[in-house]
């Protein structure tokens, strides 16, 4: 079985309420963020902080796993980098 990690898009969303279902079966209390859009921070809504969702997709298809990258601007004396990663 072939695993690739892609953007989350809207049209993931029924295979993400499938992940959360099997995650809820096995008994966790959490789950992977139902909507493709981050209600905080979307992308471009600042150019300083911004978040991306990807998905772990299987060839069935099936999301096996998801991750959220936080990526900010940070400051340092002298210079501006780029903090990541923040997993989820």
């Amino acid at each position: 079985m072939a695993v690739r990690v892609v953007p989350y898009r809207a049209s993931h969303e029924p295979l993400v309420r499938e992940l959360n279902e099997r995650l809820a079966a096995a008994g966790s209390a959490v789950g992977f963020f139902p909507s493709a859009v981050p209600r905080w921070l979307a992308a471009g809504c600042s150019e300083n902080v911004r978040r991306e969702h990807f998905i772990a997709l299987d060839d069935t298809p099936a999301v096996r796993a998801g991750y959220c990258l936080k990526q900010q601007l940070a400051t340092a004396p002298g210079s501006a980098l780029w903090s990541r990663p923040n997993w989820r």
